[in-house]
């Protein structure tokens, strides 16, 4: 028993000392923010990030930083990034729209069809670990409800409802799994990036003597959709396509 607990203790200690080191930099990187010393709180702030520390709330204040620095692409980055943990967060999109009123390209996007727009919002609801609890959750459920069948078996009327309410749990859950995965593998797919030099020419094919299409400027995000060596095929938001170098954008 004695044993047991020591290795808990070993356990348990680092991970509460390694949260409180976090939490101690959280707050003094906040305080030096407050402070109006902004450089060297998103040093701070980058540090957690590098450290293992990749919630939307230190990506939020990381931009809020390079936002008052005003340096636009990495405020743009890293609200893009604080979104992909926490879609619905006001404070984030609200800010977002702002960093984005101060570059250059506007982009009228292209028309979707009402089902992509719900799937896509759908998919904005919630991240891939509240839709996994969510499953969890709905399993149990089942597993409750299915139970309660066998120990109601001689009273047919509730023995029906409750194995009905276990099969709508169970597609529920089903749904909700599709959901995680989904979602997952939205967070994880690194097919969006911000323009991060002052201007770039989209060429029409990876080669530097190809054709100019059009330019971007820092700021921008494009969507990736190919690459061979350095090159990368991306799109933009009115749907126009072509190719930039990889030094040309930092992936979200």
């Amino acid at each position: 028993m004695k044993n047991i607990i020591l290795i808990l203790l070993l356990i348990i200690l680092p991970i509460s000392l390694y949260s409180f080191d976090g939490d101690a930099a959280f707050n003094k990187a906040t305080g030096l923010y407050n402070a109006g010393q902004y450089d060297h709180a998103k040093d701070i702030y980058i540090g957690l990030l590098d450290s293992g520390y990749t919630n939307a709330t230190i990506y939020y204040n990381l931009a809020n930083t390079y936002y008052r620095l005003d340096k636009i692409p990495q405020a743009i980055l890293n609200y893009e990034r604080a979104k992909l943990l926490d879609p619905f967060n006001e404070d984030i999109n609200f800010n977002l729209k702002l960093a984005n009123l101060k570059i250059v390209d506007k982009f009228e996007p292209l028309p979707k069809l009402f089902f992509v727009e719900w799937y896509e919002d759908l998919l904005d609801l919630a991240n891939s670990d509240t839709w996994a609890y969510m499953s969890i959750g709905l399993i149990w459920i089942t597993l409750l409800f299915v139970f309660l069948t066998f120990w109601f078996s001689f009273q047919f009327n509730v023995k029906k409802s409750l194995f009905m309410t276990a099969v709508i749990t169970f597609v529920i859950g089903v749904f909700t799994m599709f959901m995680t995965f989904r979602v997952s593998i939205k967070e994880n797919l690194k097919n969006y990036g911000i323009i991060y030099v002052p201007s770039v020419y989209v060429k029409s094919s990876p080669d530097n003597n190809a054709t100019d299409l059009f330019i971007l400027h820092e700021g921008t995000k494009v969507q990736i959709l190919e690459n061979i060596n350095n090159w990368y095929e991306v799109k933009i938001q009115n749907g126009n396509v072509g190719w930039i170098q990889m030094n040309s954008f930092e992936v979200i």
